[in-house]
């Protein structure tokens, strides 16, 4: 994989992040990774975005990860989630408009306030053919329309996570959305010390899949 350090615009603003491209033209997926709350020392270089970009190297999958609106060297100020969207939608234009590799298939994944931020924008989910939501917040499940998407989606928590609570996800999503894939990995809270493992194996059989 050959690693880019790059500067995106969405908006009026422009956003760093670090792009992961295969060496050889084989790779049809790309994916989004969109890291946890900015405010709790959250960033692009959080270890569970960079072991999932690791994983998706591995197998050949390119993948962006970002710094949100004032993270690093990310302009613009905090926005509590609801401007956060646009430097996704840049992020997924950057994959999609790229002229070296033709992707035909765009995921994106959120890690906990990332997830936040997609569940609440529904139009992020617009060129997306999978997603990702991995330890969101329970309160952001309910409040969205995930229940209403037809794309493949997974949502992952540990069972021990304070804020993402699999058995009442569960009972919101119901048995009726075949679409709708729930893991919960036995042990792990929410900042999957020592679990990553199983965490990566997950999301990359999911987007294999």
């Amino acid at each position: 994989m050959r690693y880019q350090h790059i500067k995106f615009p969405a908006g009026e603003l422009h956003f760093e992040g670090v792009l992961s491209m295969p060496e050889s033209s084989d790779s049809i997926q790309a994916t989004v990774l969109c890291h946890p709350h900015p405010l709790r020392g959250g960033n692009m270089d959080n270890h569970v975005i960079t072991a999932i970009g690791l994983g998706l190297d591995q197998i050949g999958i390119a993948n962006l990860r970002f710094n949100f609106r004032g993270v690093g060297n990310s302009e613009g100020e905090y926005s509590d989630g609801e401007l956060e969207y646009k430097e996704i939608i840049g992020a997924q234009n950057i994959l999609l408009d790229n002229q070296e590799l033709s992707f035909t298939s765009i995921s994106t994944l959120g890690y906990s306030f990332g997830s936040r931020v997609i569940l609440k924008h529904s139009k992020v989910l617009k060129p997306c053919s999978k997603l990702v939501l991995v330890s969101p917040q329970t309160e952001a499940v309910k409040d969205s329309n995930l229940k209403e998407l037809d794309i493949p989606v997974l949502i992952i928590a540990g069972s021990n996570d304070h804020i993402s609570s699999m058995d009442s996800i569960e009972d919101f999503i119901g048995p009726n959305h075949d679409n709708i894939r729930l893991k919960k990995i036995q042990g792990a809270d929410h900042f999957w010390i020592g679990h990553e493992s199983e965490l990566i194996e997950t999301v990359v059989e999911h987007l294999l899949d």
